[in-house]
C-alpha cells in the first residue's frame, strides 16, 4: 500500500529536563488527534536509558551522543511524510545541548539534519515544580539548560516561540494554521 505523503510539520519542545516538555507534548498531541490530524509522539530516547539505568551511554561523549542522536533522528525520520504531525519533547538538537566537546563535524551534521526539516520549535516555560524521577540533572542543572538550549537556538538563528503550559491552546491553533497553509 503506498501512503500519501505528507508535507509533515515537526513540533520541537525545548526546554531543561523537568520543564514539562512531555506533560506538554503528550497535551498537543492529544488535542491534534481531536482536530483529526494524524498525530505521533516521538519520545525521549536518552530519558529510557536512565529508566533502563544505562547511564554510561548518557557521559555526553560524542559517541554515545552520536547513537543517541541517531536513535532519535530515526524515531523521527520514519513518521515524515506519514502524518501530519510529529511532536517531540527529544529535539534532534539534543546532541547539542548535552553533548561534550562535540567537534564541528557533528555540530553541523546536527544542525543541518535538524533544518531539513519542517519545524516548529517551542521553548517551554518552567514551572516551579521540578520532578527528580527518571532524571540525572537536578534543578539547578536543569535551569543552566535553559539558557543553554535558548543561547543554542538564538546563536544558530534557528526561530522559536516562547509557552507555557497555560497557553497550549495558542500552540495547538498555530499548528492547525501552519499545516492548513
Amino acid at each position: 500500500m503506498i501512503m500519501p505523503s505528507k508535507d509533515t510539520l515537526i513540533v520541537n519542545l525545548f526546554g531543561g529536563p523537568a520543564s514539562g516538555k512531555t506533560t506538554c507534548a503528550w497535551e498537543i498531541a492529544s488535542k491534534l488527534k481531536k482536530q483529526r490530524l494524524v498525530t505521533e509522539y516521538v519520545s525521549e530516547y536518552a530519558k529510557e536509558l536512565v529508566w533502563d539505568e544505562k547511564y554510561d551511554i548518557l557521559d555526553g561523549s560524542e559517541p554515545h551522543q552520536h547513537h543517541i542522536f541517531e536513535v532519535q533522528t530515526h524515531r523521527v525520520e520514519r513518521l515524515v511524510g506519514k502524518v501530519d504531525v510529529v511532536v517531540t519533547d527529544a529535539t534532534l538538537l539534543n546532541s547539542l545541548v548535552f553533548g561534550v566537546n562535540v567537534s564541528d563535524a557533528f555540530r553541523e551534521e546536527i544542525i543541518d539534519n535538524f533544518n531539513r526539516f519542517n519545524n516548529f520549535n517551542l521553548f517551554i516555560q518552567r514551572t516551579s515544580y521540578f520532578e527528580q524521577e527518571g532524571r540525572i540533572h537536578n534543578l539547578e542543572q536543569s535551569l543552566a539548560l535553559d539558557e543553554k538550549i535558548i543561547d543554542l537556538l538564538v546563536g544558530n538563528k534557528i526561530p522559536f516561540e516562547t509557552y507555557s503550559h497555560r497557553t497550549l491552546d495558542l500552540v495547538v491553533m498555530k499548528i492547525c494554521l501552519l499545516i492548513k497553509n
